[in-house]
């Protein structure tokens, strides 16, 4: 089982007895109806928000294994406290300020570096690239992220780190003419940087981080 949407159907599977077939099992994990044939077919990959849904609905799900194939498919309770204990973790991926990056949020919390900062309900930290957020975020500053809901509330006018099917970006948020899509705006350099727009669709997006502050980890 080479891809993560054989180990993904496998997992399905283990649990059909209390889950139930394939459409229950999405409904009963919050994915959309034909998430997993969709993912088959096209051999894609696992969104971000798709692994905090497993993550949260299946605390027992070995998820080092689902995105690797390495290990167990299942970690024991006692496993999963002690990782979260351990404070909060340092995704390898930087958020550019310029441009898309081609990487997502899709990463095991599990494999990350974790450090105690002193910022309370937040859910990741990140690291930054490129200068078109400067000055209030510069290369090589960390900042800790909080999911949010997009299709709840959007501040608009915060920053925000934004999951998209081309990347990591982290921008300021502002409202789009275009129904279903957001803009996303640089603080330094407009002439260089210019405002674009994000599609809002699942297809596209795959979560909204709110910025709760900026740490320097030593």
């Amino acid at each position: 089982m080479n891809r993560v949407i054989d180990r993904l159907i496998l997992f399905q599977q283990s649990v059909k007895e209390t889950i139930g077939g394939q459409n229950k099992f999405e409904a009963y994990t919050g994915i959309s109806t034909g998430y997993i044939s969709n993912m088959n077919k096209n051999s894609g990959g696992i969104s971000s928000d798709v692994m905090l849904k497993l993550k949260d609905k299946f605390p027992d799900l070995n998820l080092n294994w689902l995105i690797t194939g390495e290990g167990e498919m299942l970690k024991s309770e006692a496993s999963t406290k002690t990782v979260q204990e351990e404070g909060t973790p340092l995704l390898p991926v930087e958020a550019w300020g310029g441009s898309l990056t081609g990487s997502s949020l899709s990463i095991l919390a599990e494999q990350c570096k974790r450090y105690n900062v002193p910022i309370s309900n937040i859910d990741y930290l990140i690291p930054i690239a490129g200068d078109s957020m400067m000055p209030n975020y510069c290369p090589g500053d960390v900042v800790a992220i909080k999911k949010i809901n997009e299709r709840a509330f959007i501040e608009w006018g915060k920053v925000y780190v934004l999951d998209t099917c081309n990347g990591v970006v982290i921008k300021e948020v502002q409202p789009s003419e275009k129904e279903g899509y957001i803009t996303c705006v640089s603080h330094n350099m407009p002439e260089k940087y210019r405002p674009f727009e994000i599609n809002l669709s699942p297809e596209d997006f795959y979560g909204m981080y709110a910025v709760k502050g900026t740490v320097r980890l030593s």
